[in-house]
């Protein structure tokens, strides 16, 4: 009878005033509530509310995260071959380079794995920051060592590529989880700066290398670029929610701690990202890491 009420049957006088009190309540939710079942506006709001419409790109990231795998592709190539050279690594010693330039990848995975603790004492964009400054230093260690005081001991190709795999492991993910409200447009312009990155210094200046540059302005000019890298990421980064600050270990132990809510169904994608990780990684020494030696192959 009340439901009848509600929904405006109101033939009964007696019945309306048994149930008079929950007619008013009623009468209060439809008045109060201010949603309409017919739009998706909100009592007082001046903008309907858009689901699942990404907002416009912010295409200037990609820059950002070019910029940092430029930085990336002087630990390979050219690069890695003129720091070789410039060592005066013999045949004899180039099974100690080349366990020294893989200690790259080495870092780059502890860093993928425990960038989780760099959570309890900074915001995640805090750790994109670090990183940017991490591969600025590396860039600068050969420059500084190696072309600079003459040193070829191999401790300094140690130091520059655990500089490097520190700054690339803590940025790549880091950086993408960072700029994920600013949509998957924007996404997707940043993640395009990883092959520009390489592009940029396996063809440009290889080219110029190839007219004439030297070597060494490979570093110089990847160093340069960090710093307007981190101004990019600065200016055009999403705010941060102050409530979350600080809480990122949490958040993670909290999902660990309900793993079997999420875990059976990213199996498959870990599966995945082991089997391209694996070929990315075996990939990239046996594509770009040179060696004068006459039958390295």
């Amino acid at each position: 009878q009340a439901y009848q009420l509600c929904m405006g049957d109101r033939s009964s006088e007696p019945k309306a005033q048994k149930v008079g009190g929950f007619m008013a309540l009623c009468q209060e939710t439809d008045s109060d509530d201010g949603f309409d079942e017919e739009s998706t506006d909100l009592e007082g709001g001046d903008e309907p509310i858009l689901l699942d419409e990404d907002p416009p790109p912010v295409r200037i990231l990609l820059i950002a995260f070019m910029f940092m795998f430029q930085g990336y592709g002087c630990m390979v190539g050219a690069p890695q071959h003129a720091l070789k050279t410039k060592l005066g690594i013999e045949h004899s010693q180039a099974a100690a380079f080349q366990e020294a330039t893989a200690s790259f990848q080495l870092a780059k995975l502890l860093m993928r794995v425990c960038q989780i603790a760099f959570l309890v004492l900074m915001e995640p964009s805090g750790i994109v920051y670090m990183a940017y400054v991490v591969m600025f230093f590396a860039l600068w260690v050969p420059v500084i060592f190696v072309w600079g005081a003459g040193v070829t001991g191999l401790w300094v190709v140690y130091l520059q590529y655990i500089l490097g795999g520190v700054a690339v492991g803590l940025f790549e993910g880091t950086f993408l989880s960072v700029i994920s409200s600013l949509g998957k447009n924007t996404k997707t312009f940043a993640i395009m700066g990883a092959p520009l990155g390489f592009f940029v210094n396996n063809t440009v200046l290889a080219l110029l290398t190839e007219c004439g540059m030297p070597v060494v302005a490979y570093y110089y000019y990847n160093a340069l670029c960090l710093p307007f890298a981190m101004y990019i990421f600065h200016m055009h980064r999403p705010q941060e929610v102050k409530a979350a600050k600080g809480k990122g270990c949490d958040v993670f132990m909290n999902s660990m701690n309900h793993a079997m809510d999420w875990l059976p169904y990213m199996l498959v994608w870990f599966v995945a990202k082991f089997i391209g990780n694996f070929v990315l990684e075996d990939g990239f020494p046996l594509l770009f890491n040179t060696f004068n030696t006459g039958g390295w192959l």
